[in-house]
C-alpha cells in the first residue's frame, strides 16, 4: 500500500534522492481501468495467481491511483510527462513509445 499522505507527498517528490539524476520526462502509459482489469483476469486464467481477482485489482488500481497520481501531477505542472496510450496491442504501445523516444 502507498506510504504516502497528503503531508508528506510533495516532500517525497523533491527529496535528494530524487534530485540525483535529473528527471528529462516521464512515460505515463494511459489505460482505462476497464482494459486494465481485463488483462488482470486474463492473467490470472493461466497465471496461476490466486490474486488476480476482481476484488484484489480494485484494491491494487485504487493504490496504484491514489500512489501514482500526485507524482504524474508533480511532472505535469513541470510539463514533464509524455502520455502513451497503452490499451492497443503491445505492439502498438511500443510503436507509440518509440515515437516518443525518437522525438525526445
Amino acid at each position: 500500500m502507498c506510504q504516502l499522505n497528503q503531508s508528506n507527498e510533495a516532500s517525497v517528490i523533491n527529496s535528494d534522492f530524487l534530485q540525483l539524476t535529473p528527471c528529462q520526462f516521464v512515460l505515463y502509459f494511459e489505460v482505462s481501468e476497464d482494459v486494465m482489469k481485463q488483462r488482470l483476469l486474463k492473467r490470472g486464467e493461466t497465471s496461476g495467481r490466486v490474486d488476480d481477482n476482481e476484488e484484489t485489482i480494485a484494491k491494487r488500481l485504487k493504490t496504484f491511483n491514489d500512489c501514482t497520481q500526485p507524482v504524474i501531477e508533480h511532472y505535469a505542472s513541470n510539463d514533464q510527462v509524455k502520455k502513451i496510450s497503452s490499451s492497443g496491442t503491445v505492439e502498438e504501445t511500443w510503436q507509440l513509445v518509440e515515437q516518443v523516444l525518437n522525438d525526445s
